[in-house]
């Protein structure tokens, strides 16, 4: 006879567009009975949406029963009920039984910067898919200087409704551009100066903060949508091929720039971070497009100086021309550096029991 516990009921909830798994859901395990239905054990799922429900045979076992005929109950935190598999009892069941679970998910359109940082930043899953999508392409080409981080930005506008409106003209003139090494090859064009900064003070932000406000560039610069990318990719002109050849970047700026200039790269970044929010049902409005836009700051020593501080959004210009304020920013809103999330999760403790 089997000891206590010897039984083991496993398994997976996932969304059936994403096929994620859906953390915090509460599963509950049955044996159908004539009269009254035994309860096998429930089991909270992980962060992967994964459960494990063990029992023993004195939870089920009676005078009719030799083997459970098992079926689940999947219930939100709020405690209403989301699913039932009643009708496909698995009777006579085995001692191990395997269960995946697919919940319908809702497509979620986003029509705002705001909009789809909340969907990011509320969702660790998403965002944790979307920083190790970003690191793993970015770790190998050294394009940051390794005292700095990176936060991509999202950034949501209006889709241009002419391939021209991806280059307002008539804007003001053009700043100096920034000091670069004799010969790099760069010709950088900004379309009007850069907006007054504030004042900053010695209470303020430091000066490492001051140094990574960015002039503005437009708003697409950084990780544009694929769709967006396959218009840009028709005005591009050349490609710096020594571009991994260069000091890493210490700004903003530069980053972007970076990533730009390596043709392979960005498409290959655009393509897996649309990949990502579609397979979350993550999608802009049907007149909206989007990017993110990078912010840098300086790396902390201690994973919770990152949940205090704030950064420089770096300045854009918009679809309509103008020059958007960027704001400040937690390194933590958009799609920061994997490392960054898992030195975070350090933090949490668990829960008391």
């Amino acid at each position: 006879m089997k000891p206590e516990g010897a039984f083991r009921i496993h398994g997976q909830v996932r969304g059936a567009l994403s096929r994620r798994g859906l953390p915090g859901l509460t599963v509950q395990a049955l044996d159908k009975d004539l009269c009254f239905d035994d309860r096998l054990g429930t089991a909270t799922t992980d962060r992967d949406g994964r459960f494990e429900i063990r029992y023993g045979r004195g939870d089920f076992q009676d005078f009719f029963d030799n083997r459970p005929d098992i079926y689940l109950r999947v219930f939100a935190p709020s405690g209403d009920m989301l699913h039932t598999t009643e009708r496909a009892v698995r009777y006579e069941a085995d001692d191990t039984e395997q269960f995946f679970i697919e919940l319908p998910e809702k497509q979620v359109q986003i029509g705002s910067s705001e909009g789809l940082r909340r969907r990011i930043v509320s969702d660790p899953v998403l965002q944790r898919e979307l920083a190790e999508t970003v690191g793993e392409l970015l770790a190998a080409k050294g394009l940051l200087d390794p005292s700095l981080i990176y936060t991509f930005v999202p950034v949501v506008v209006d889709r241009p409704a002419t391939n021209a409106d991806l280059f307002p003209t008539g804007l003001g003139p053009q700043p100096e551009p920034p000091n670069l090494p004799t010969g790099s090859g760069i010709v950088r064009v900004d379309p009007q100066p850069e907006p007054p900064l504030p004042r900053l003070t010695d209470k303020g932000p430091t000066r490492a903060l001051q140094e990574s406000m960015s002039p503005p560039r437009w708003w697409w610069i950084g990780l544009p949508a694929v769709e967006l990318l396959k218009e840009l990719e028709r005005y591009r002109i050349s490609d710096l091929t020594s571009a991994e050849a260069q000091a890493p970047a210490r700004d903003a700026e530069r980053l972007a720039h970076r990533i730009l200039v390596d043709k392979g790269l960005v498409t290959e970044l655009a393509t897996r971070i649309d990949a990502v929010l579609a397979s979350h049902g993550v999608m802009p409005g049907g007149d909206k497009t989007y990017s993110f836009v990078p912010a840098v700051s300086p790396r902390p020593v201690f994973a919770s100086e990152a949940l205090g501080v704030r950064i420089a959004m770096p300045r854009i210009i918009d679809s309509a021309g103008q020059a958007a304020a960027g704001g400040w920013i937690s390194p933590l809103d958009g799609i920061p550096p994997p490392e960054l999330l898992q030195e975070l999760a350090g933090l949490y403790r668990e829960p008391v029991k």
